[in-house]
Formats: structure tokens, sequence, C-alpha cells
């Protein structure tokens, strides 16, 4: 579940962080909505890149203790 929202978060955040670079750059003005989108994405990404590592982190734990 971690490896899929790493990657839904990071297609978000390049979709929705492109859309509101361009947007800037063309007209000038902030579109909040894109920015809105591209921070959410950044944030499931991260999420989603902790799950995993807290995941992996359980498993070798355990591993350790399954030895002991």
């Amino acid at each position: 579940m971690g490896k899929i929202s790493i990657f839904v978060g990071l297609i978000f955040f390049v979709v929705f962080g492109g859309s509101f670079v361009t947007s800037l750059i063309s007209s000038g003005y902030v579109n909040v909505q894109m920015l809105i989108g591209a921070l959410l994405g950044a944030l499931l990404a991260w999420t989603g890149y902790r799950r995993t590592a807290l995941l992996k982190m359980a498993k070798k734990n355990q591993d350790e203790n399954d030895k002991n």
C-alpha cells in the first residue's frame, strides 16, 4: 500500500505542480487549486514513503526478535 501511495502522490505532485508553475510563468498569478493539489500529492508521497520505511523497520525488528 505504501508504494502505491508514493506512486500516486508523485503523479499528483508532478501534474498539479507542473500546472501551477506553468500558470505562474505564463500569466503571473497563483493558481491556488493547483498549489493545493501539488502539496497534497507531496504529502501523500511522503506518508507512503514513511509508511514503507516504518514497515521495513518493523519487519527487521521482528526478524531480529525471531532469531533470539
